[in-house]
């Protein structure tokens, strides 16, 4: 694709999928043994060529009340009918035309964070790749594309930097360990010791007893300099917290995420107040309307972004520049269950941005049965990744991958490539499969 081509969006497609785990993974909230992923396929065509794009998200009723099949109906029935008319010829026009959407469904106070991440990836990459563009050089073009939105000098150049393992580029990981028996938890903390994490965040729950004991291991297992967190997903009343929080904090526990109940932004601000640890928002911030409302009530120290949970790229760019200019720490966070194509998403953001406080998941090959990405986006031993130089997201689909979401070209991973056959707006749904629930 030249510059200055015109590219219209050509056809659409959605799937649902579960994925199963090789283990039960459990916090205070939800018990889970699979995920059920909505993956968008997006085709637009300039000429005779058509290009296509891959976007995955991963909704959690708990967090901003979306369901997978309500996503699929939200995508079906509202965003793609939308779409469907969408014409760039720049990612200038590309980006006016994503941000029209967002503000036409009023999506800074409507969550359907889950829906619009799975759309938006898609056409990102589907630009990214027909331009030969690492999608991580996206967030500062987009900065320097719409600076009524974004703050260009928030998006440093990471465009010319050689090794691909260089600290300004490479992404630096942290564990999170589920709920668990002793024998469990003590196998895995002793395997994040041996992966070299650098910080380790713990779920706890209810029971003090039960906290201490977690706590207390992971103090003892873990070397001094490993960041202990505990998120207690919505766990505690204001009290509560104060006493949970008093116990732990002989050891090393530096910071709690979203103690209290969803929302409750008041005793959030009051606990605040009240404790040296940093508090951490998750659960309560699914919207841009959320993060503003806790800038202003003062609530909190930090915000979990995650693209799935948010809307994608550009309402995760929002949310993380409007926490650094109120200086709020950004942790950027994974659903659970996230197959290689929103991990990548996610490690590219990170990528670009070299100052979350912390970034989480990308443990697919331990956790996942199955993905649907031939490249392993597993974090390394040493805990430090490097983002891909591929064009777009730098995924291409595994066999698996293909009988679940359709076959893409030999050449899915290259730049661009032209499809056999023109794309109608379509619409499939994909559910549990042979037995793998």
């Amino acid at each position: 694709m030249s510059r200055g081509d015109v590219m219209q969006v050509s056809g659409f497609k959605t799937f649902l999928v579960d994925l199963p785990f090789r283990l039960s993974f459990g916090h205070n909230l939800a018990s889970r043994k699979s995920s059920t992923n909505v993956f968008v396929k997006v085709t637009a065509r300039s000429g005779s060529v058509e290009y296509a794009g891959l976007g995955e998200s991963v909704p959690r009723e708990y967090v901003s009340g979306e369901t997978a099949p309500g996503c699929w109906r939200y995508l079906n029935d509202v965003l793609f009918p939308a779409a469907r008319s969408l014409r760039f010829d720049d990612l200038a026009s590309l980006a006016r035309g994503v941000e029209e959407l967002w503000q036409r469904f009023d999506l800074d106070r409507e969550a359907h964070g889950a829906s619009f991440c799975a759309l938006e990836l898609a056409l990102f990459d589907a630009y990214c790749r027909a331009r030969n563009i690492p999608f991580y050089e996206l967030p500062r073009l987009l900065a320097q594309a719409l600076p009524e939105t974004f703050d260009a000098r928030f998006w440093p150049d990471k465009s010319t930097i050689a090794d691909p393992m260089d600290a300004a580029l490479a992404v630096d990981y942290g564990g999170v360990v589920p709920f668990g028996g002793g024998a469990f938890l003590a196998g895995i903390l002793n395997f994040y010791k041996a992966y070299d994490f650098g910080t380790v965040k713990l779920k706890v729950g209810s029971s003090l007893k039960d906290n201490l004991f977690v706590v207390q291991m992971a103090s003892r297992i873990l070397p001094e300099h490993v960041k202990l967190r505990v998120d207690a997903n919505c766990a505690w009343d204001y009290e509560e917290a104060l006493r949970q929080m008093e116990a732990l904090r002989p050891y090393r526990v530096i910071s709690v995420e979203e103690p209290l109940a969803k929302g409750n932004f008041e005793d959030l601000a009051r606990l605040k107040s009240a404790i040296p640890e940093t508090i951490i928002v998750d659960e309560s911030l699914s919207t841009l309307a959320d993060g503003r409302k806790l800038v202003e009530m003062n609530a909190c120290g930090g915000f979990n972004v995650r693209l799935s949970k948010l809307g994608g790229l550009m309402a995760s760019m929002k949310m993380a520049e409007l926490a650094h200019k109120n200086k709020i720490e950004v942790h950027l966070g994974a659903q659970v269950g996230e197959s290689g194509v929103l991990a990548s998403a996610q490690r590219h953001f990170a990528g670009a941005l070299s100052t979350f406080e912390n970034v989480e998941g990308a443990m697919n090959i331990f956790l996942l049965k199955r993905d649907v990405t031939r490249q392993c986006l597993t974090v390394p031993f040493g805990a430090r990744a490097r983002v891909s130089r591929e064009a777009g997201l730098g995924v291409s689909l595994s066999r698996g991958g293909e009988r679940l979401l359709g076959r893409f070209p030999e050449s899915f991973a290259a730049p661009a490539y032209a499809l056999a056959t023109p794309h109608k707006l379509t619409y499939a749904l994909i559910g549990r499969s042979e037995n793998e629930s």
